[in-house]
């Protein structure tokens, strides 16, 4: 890749295990930087080694910075503020691990923190920098019913980190100019391929099945993703938050950034409602004409015509809720039920435990399915006491 890849920039991102020896050091450095004099393109490539505490305990093995000083004792005699090759160190907000590093060191100089960067001069005229990044706790078990817990600073720093990094969308790429040069994507060990935080649930695409223009034309002819591309990740969750808050809330509250959209979407009956209230925009704006209408389902055409209360009102009047929506997935496990329970007594839907466990014990799913989830969840307190 940095031999041949058509870029600007190329971040080879590293926990840097190799650089344990001085001659490990030497032989994934030299290699790369070797091959990125050899691109062509002239791209640059940034060798961005993670140094946290995490990161350390697990490659110190008792030897402190051993690790590190190798990388810094390399850069210093073969690259040297190289131009196209050069040394960023990656951290955490309040982690003091690259500083008791730097205690070590013979600085020059180091810059102000600014936007989350700082620069580094040794004496030996070696510069490299020091990226922080936010500490937010990301799972699909956070506790939405602790207001004081990690939902509250996942909240706190999703937004900060969409505003002051992101430019008010996080799934567009800005590269330092106003306008977006493209699309973060996320692309799996099996191939599937989601714009990040943006691609909608149901629209699925593959690096081994989709070139670009599939990928990008998949994403786009669903409204919702091309809602959250258009008018960012707030103005999707204002939608959402208009019948169901609690969809909001845990697309925030659980810190997975990676699936915003499709956790803010997850349930049917709320993805329906956002997805016709963007599709009343488009039609204001003139961007949906009387005549692209023409070939729509009649129910389609009678909502579109709703007005917001209206909307919203046969929104919260449908009985279609995520339990619904799980019994009558084909693909129903107990499994994939007993998580569903577990992030439903944590609070992640205007639902209970207590209405879940009867419509599981009422359904027509498999019997086995029933008597598996049975087993492994605890019935509610109310039926206990009937028993």
């Amino acid at each position: 890749m940095a031999r041949g890849a058509n870029v600007k920039d190329l971040f080879v991102i590293t926990s840097a295990y190799w650089s344990k020896t001085k001659n490990g050091t030497d032989v994934v450095l030299s290699d790369l930087l070797a091959s990125t004099e050899e691109n062509p393109n002239q791209a640059v490539t940034t060798v961005r080694v993670s140094l946290d505490q995490g990161h350390f305990e697990r490659l110190s093995r008792d030897k402190g910075f051993q690790y590190v000083q190798n990388i810094v004792d390399w850069f210093s005699e073969k690259a040297p503020n190289n131009p196209r090759f050069k040394l960023v160190f990656h951290t955490m907000d309040g982690d003091s691990t690259v500083d008791n590093f730097l205690a070590q060191l013979q600085i020059r100089s180091r810059d102000d923190r600014k936007d989350n960067k700082m620069g580094v001069s040794l004496e030996n005229n070696l510069s490299f920098g020091v990226e922080y990044t936010q500490t937010f706790y990301a799972s699909p078990f956070v506790n939405l019913k602790d207001p004081e817990g990690a939902q509250a600073q996942n909240a706190q720093t999703f937004k900060k980190f969409v505003f002051d990094k992101r430019g008010g969308n996080m799934s567009l790429s800005f590269h330092g100019e106003s306008d977006p040069k493209g699309v973060y994507y996320l692309t799996f060990y099996d191939g599937r391929t989601i714009i990040w935080g943006a691609t909608a649930p149901d629209t699925e695409t593959s690096i081994y099945k989709d070139d670009y223009a599939s990928i990008m034309k998949k994403n786009l002819k669903d409204v919702a993703t091309l809602g959250i591309l258009e008018r960012g990740q707030f103005h999707m969750q204002d939608l959402a938050s208009e019948v169901n808050p609690k969809a909001a809330e845990r697309a925030i509250g659980v810190g997975l950034r990676d699936f915003y959209v499709r956790l803010l979407l997850e349930e049917d009956t709320t993805r329906l409602y956002v997805s016709i209230r963007l599709i009343q925009e488009y039609i204001a704006e003139g961007r949906i004409t009387e005549e692209d209408q023409k070939t729509w389902p009649k129910q389609l055409k009678i909502m579109a015509l709703m007005s917001r209360d209206e909307l919203k009102e046969a929104c919260l009047s449908s009985k279609h809720n995520i339990i619904q929506q799980y019994l009558e997935d084909p693909t129903v496990s107990a499994d994939k039920l007993v998580a569903l329970h577990t992030r439903v007594s944590l609070g992640h839907y205007s639902i209970g435990p207590e209405e879940m466990y009867k419509a599981v014990a009422e359904s027509q799913i498999d019997p086995l399915i029933k008597q598996r989830f049975s087993e492994m969840v605890s019935p509610p307190q109310s039926d206990l006491a009937s028993m």
